[in-house]
C-alpha cells in the first residue's frame, strides 16, 4: 500500500520536473539566453529555395560542382557565386549556405576576420562551448536552423555555414 502511494506521488512529480527541465533547456536553445542571437536573415531566406527560385533571385551560379560526403547520402550539389557564397542542394531544395573567408558581407554584425571573442560578445555563448567550431541556434523559423563558425589558427572567422539541422 505504501509503495503504491509513493509511486502515485513520486512519478507525477518526477515527470513534472523532467518536462520542466527539458522545456527550459529547449527554450534556451531556441530563443537563446540573450536577446542578441543571430537571425541571419540574409542566408536563412535562401533555405528551402527551389532551383527556379534560386535562379530568379540569385542568378546563374559561377560554378556548379559535387561535394562528396562520407556516405552517398551526404553527397551534395553546390552552386558557387562570385560573392564567395555557396548554396548546397538536397532533393531540389537549398539546405545549407556557406560563406568563405573571401566573403565581404556581414551577418548580424559579424564579418570575416573577426575575432572569436568579439563574436561571442555580440551573439552570446554558442550551444556547444566545447567545440572549436561554435554553433548557434537561429530561432523563429518553421524548421530547425543553425549557424556554425570556423576559425583559423589566430581565432579569426574564416568560414560560416547556415543550415537546416534536420537534414
Amino acid at each position: 500500500m505504501k509503495k503504491t502511494i509513493i509511486i502515485k506521488l513520486f512519478l507525477p512529480t518526477l515527470l513534472f520536473f523532467s518536462v520542466f527541465a527539458v522545456s527550459a533547456q529547449d527554450s534556451t536553445y531556441s530563443t537563446g539566453s540573450t536577446e542578441n542571437l543571430p537571425i541571419a536573415e540574409k542566408f536563412t531566406g535562401m533555405l528551402g529555395m527551389t532551383p527556379d527560385t534560386a535562379f530568379k533571385e540569385l542568378g546563374v551560379p559561377d560554378s556548379i560542382f559535387p561535394y562528396r560526403g562520407e556516405t552517398p547520402e551526404e553527397d551534395n550539389v553546390v552552386f558557387y557565386y562570385k560573392n564567395n557564397t555557396y548554396i548546397f542542394w538536397f532533393h531540389d531544395r537549398v539546405w545549407q549556405i556557406r560563406a568563405d573567408k573571401r566573403w565581404d558581407g556581414s551577418l548580424d554584425g559579424v564579418s570575416m576576420g573577426m575575432k572569436k571573442q568579439k563574436i561571442f560578445g555580440l551573439w552570446g555563448n554558442p550551444i556547444n562551448n566545447f567545440d572549436p567550431q561554435p554553433t548557434w541556434v537561429i530561432a523563429g523559423k518553421p524548421f530547425p536552423v543553425r549557424i556554425r563558425l570556423y576559425f583559423n589558427s589566430e581565432d579569426r572567422l574564416d568560414d560560416l555555414y547556415v543550415y537546416r539541422s534536420d537534414w
